[in-house]
């Protein structure tokens, strides 16, 4: 589990055996931009029914992952990645033979990602938090079994 190279839009990467998610944007506020913020933590908390692999921009604390009997947990401490008012794409690739699909509690938010074409192994789109960076679960469902 290493930091993305330096240059790289993509702040959070993560893969299993059957999905892969990657988030893309700007790890930084417009109105912040030149500001150094490495002394905010924010957390990033991964649950999974399988292992998976976990890359996330910056420098990034990785805790121990806790398994059980059904699920993979990951508690991630790293500088804030995402911001209020900010677009950020979300890619959801499932590998060959499973299907995946996204949900999110606001609507504004899991209408903005979709079937790319006609593929239905891939889910894209801009999602924008709004005023609403805190707390949020973006859960990617697997096979019709959900997962956060």
């Amino acid at each position: 589990m290493d930091s993305l190279h330096t240059g790289s839009d993509e702040l959070v990467y993560i893969q299993t055996d059957r999905v892969s998610v990657s988030i893309k944007g700007q790890a930084a506020h417009p109105d912040f931009q030149n500001k150094e913020i490495s002394d905010r933590k924010a957390n990033i908390k991964v649950v999974c029914d399988e292992s998976f692999e976990i890359i996330l921009k910056g420098e990034a604390a990785f805790g121990p992952l806790m398994e059980t009997r059904f699920s993979c947990i990951g508690n991630f401490q790293v500088a804030p990645l995402f911001y209020e008012q900010q677009r950020y794409e979300i890619v959801i690739q499932a590998e060959e033979g499973h299907t995946v699909e996204f949900w999110h509690d606001n609507y504004s938010i899991r209408n903005k990602v979709g079937q790319v074409g006609h593929n239905t192994r891939i889910l894209s789109g801009i999602i924008n938090f709004g005023n609403e960076i805190g707390f949020s679960d973006l859960v990617i469902i697997i096979d019709g079994k959900r997962f956060a």
